[in-house]
């Protein structure tokens, strides 16, 4: 059974096991499914959470850095980081621990210094 949601990108699915005569709760499996073409919302335009993933979901490649808005969950940043990484050339990988490891190496510097 399709049933519409408000907003014509989002298509929400109900399942019902038919063979046996399980009952089957609408929360127990619920499959959205967004039609990524058709979510038109700029990120200014964006009030809810689901609005907030579905634009991550549709624009992550093509982001430079994370905006505002979106940066604002933590959960999205924190995909919009793991992101970046996955995108990273192995060359690019590596400057990166690095540039951890002297971080780190630092901050231990400072807290053997003020000890």
């Amino acid at each position: 059974m399709a049933i519409r949601h408000k907003d014509d990108y989002i298509n929400k699915f109900v399942f019902q096991e038919e063979t046996k005569t399980y009952k089957c709760l609408e929360k127990e499996l619920r499959l959205i499914f967004v039609e990524l073409p058709k979510f038109k919302k700029s990120l200014s335009e964006l009030k809810s959470l689901t609005d907030k993933w579905i634009y991550f979901l549709k624009e992550a490649a093509s982001f430079d850095e994370i905006p505002e808005s979106l940066g604002e969950v933590a959960e999205i940043e924190q995909a919009l980081n793991i992101a970046n990484f996955i995108n990273m050339s192995p060359e690019e990988l590596e400057i990166v621990e690095n540039r951890g490891i002297a971080m780190q190496d630092e901050r231990g510097r400072i807290a053997y210094a003020e000890q």
